[in-house]
């Protein structure tokens, strides 16, 4: 009887040992390698008439006839190796791919529901995408002209369909797009109509608080009979 079991005990014992091989066999696909560079902290970005360099943060102003230019600050990144595109047309991309940057172009001024930009590039190498989500906030619309008081300049953006930006808001536009600068705006923005031909970086222009500000600065200025920059107000 001892015998007996001891022999039924060892038929259990190898049939255990085959069950892992009657299991079928499934096979676990590999994990989807995820992207984890991140390709705009290695881009700067800047304007003819900004001697420095900016994040994508300065897109969220903008105006007709404005471009800025795309650079690598990495050695581990050649722009020549990402595509770019954008979500509406306002915004037009232009490579230069001697030199391995990519100017992004404001040909006109967006609509209300074009001011949620995305702006995308994709790794030709890897086939991975990054996206930069953006808000255009401030609208900047002009024709050049002087006005000689506070009053005037304030009817003058009334008519364009804006408003005078305030001290803030002026001090922002000159720090990401103008700080520092000297030279004819038109000369950096040729297609640019909110500036006439004899506008400087240096001039002065009317703000909300009824007060004039140099544009490469965003400090006060006494000077009166002077530029008028609007901000677009959006409906």
């Amino acid at each position: 009887m001892f015998n007996f079991l001891r022999f039924q005990m060892k038929i259990m014992h190898r049939t255990a040992s085959l069950f892992p091989l009657l299991l079928p066999m499934t096979v676990t696909a590999a994990p989807t390698p995820v992207e984890k560079t991140d390709y705009f902290s290695k881009i700067s970005f800047h304007s003819p008439s900004m001697p420095g360099f900016r994040t994508a943060d300065m897109l969220t102003t903008g105006f007709t006839g404005a471009h800025v230019t795309m650079s690598s600050n990495s050695k581990f990144l050649n722009l020549n190796d990402l595509q770019f595109s954008v979500n509406h047309d306002w915004i037009r991309i232009k490579a230069q791919p001697v030199e391995g940057r990519v100017q992004l172009q404001m040909v006109r001024q967006p609509q209300a529901n074009e001011r949620e930009m995305t702006l995308t590039l994709k790794n030709l190498k890897t086939g991975h995408t990054q996206t930069h989500v953006f808000h255009l906030n401030i609208w900047l619309t002009g024709d050049g002209i002087l006005d000689k008081n506070f009053a005037n300049a304030r009817e003058h953006c009334a008519r364009l369909g804006g408003k005078l930006l305030n001290t803030q808001q002026f001090r922002a536009v000159s720090r990401q797009w103008f700080g520092l600068s000297s030279g004819q705006l038109r000369t950096f923005y040729p297609d640019a109509g909110i500036f006439n031909e004899q506008m400087q970086a240096g001039d002065s222009f009317w703000v909300h608080e009824a007060k004039s500000l140099y544009l490469h600065t965003g400090m006060k200025s006494n000077k009166r009979n002077v530029g008028t920059l609007c901000r677009y107000e959006y409906k």
